[in-house]
């Protein structure tokens, strides 16, 4: 992707870059030739409650993942609003296990 000036961007910033807390544009992830998400775009602002809904397979986990910096899109941009708050899990949580025996995992965690 290349911005205005020229120079090339991250697909995902975390920074003010947007007035939202939250904001996929148009983005794009393909597994092979499945397409898993196709040019979504929406927001989410500070102090606003979101879900995702849809059946199996629709890329509910995918956006999650994209949004925590799991993933990286194929196309399009996602940003993240650096503020206070919850500290994201690192990569070397076990994806397979619930929050709380995740919490438990890490160090210091009570």
């Amino acid at each position: 992707m290349m911005e205005e000036n020229g120079s090339h961007a991250d697909a995902f910033a975390v920074n003010r870059m947007s007035d939202h807390y939250i904001e996929f544009r148009d983005v794009t992830k393909w597994f092979g030739e499945h397409c898993v998400l196709d040019r979504v775009s929406f927001f989410v602002d500070p102090g606003e409650t979101c879900v995702i809904m849809g059946r199996s397979g629709v890329g509910k986990s995918v956006a999650l993942k994209h949004i925590m910096g799991f993933l990286k899109p194929d196309a399009g941009r996602i940003i993240v609003a650096t503020a206070p708050g919850p500290v994201v899990a690192d990569p070397a949580i076990l994806p397979f296990r619930h929050l709380r025996p995740n919490l438990r995992l890490r160090p210091g965690a009570n």
